[in-house]
């Protein structure tokens, strides 16, 4: 009867060691909501290239923007951004590889998604073409975007305008 006892205090706490230990990675698989997809838009816009004495066109350009954006609800936001510029005649002539940082805030700063990814623009552009679109991982989130995971397909509308598209595949978003 001892042993029945010992044996069973033992898978007991094996149990509750290893859901202990798994349970951070089962609640934010439980917690994800995967399928949200949702979209914020911004007017036209050009970046601002900070790298003193460059034409803009040169291995290591800087270029940055930070501008409000708006949901469908046309609830208030903001897009912060840094490009830089790893790649010249890449990945053929006339085009330029950028590595792109953004970081889109909805309503509260806490409030917060990281995009990250290089995306292949027009040498003599500052932008994508109008009427292309890029697309770049979601990298993580903040407060109510904690954890997000997915990507953000950015489009060069038509009418010069903006759209990014937010596919989350993780995290437990409240919109």
């Amino acid at each position: 009867m001892r042993s029945a006892n010992a044996l069973q205090h033992r898978l007991g706490f094996m149990l509750l060691l290893v859901t202990g230990l798994l349970w951070p990675a089962w609640s934010a698989a439980l917690a994800a909501e995967p399928g949200t997809v949702f979209a914020v838009t911004h007017a036209a816009t050009d970046t601002t290239l900070v790298t003193a004495g460059s034409d803009g066109h040169k291995l290591g350009d800087t270029r940055v923007v930070s501008l409000p954006t708006r949901d469908k609800s046309g609830a208030a936001g903001r897009l912060d951004s840094v490009l830089i510029t790893t790649g010249i005649d890449t990945p053929g002539p006339g085009d330029e590889v950028r590595i792109g940082h953004l970081v889109f805030t909805f309503g509260s700063d806490s409030d917060q998604i990281y995009v990250g990814g290089t995306a292949v623009y027009p040498a003599k552009g500052a932008t994508i073409k109008v009427a292309t679109s890029v697309v770049r991982p979601i990298l993580g989130g903040s407060g109510k975007y904690a954890g997000a995971s997915g990507w953000c397909e950015t489009e060069h509308l038509p009418d010069g305008s903006w759209g990014h598209t937010f596919h989350l595949t993780g995290g437990k978003p409240t919109l």
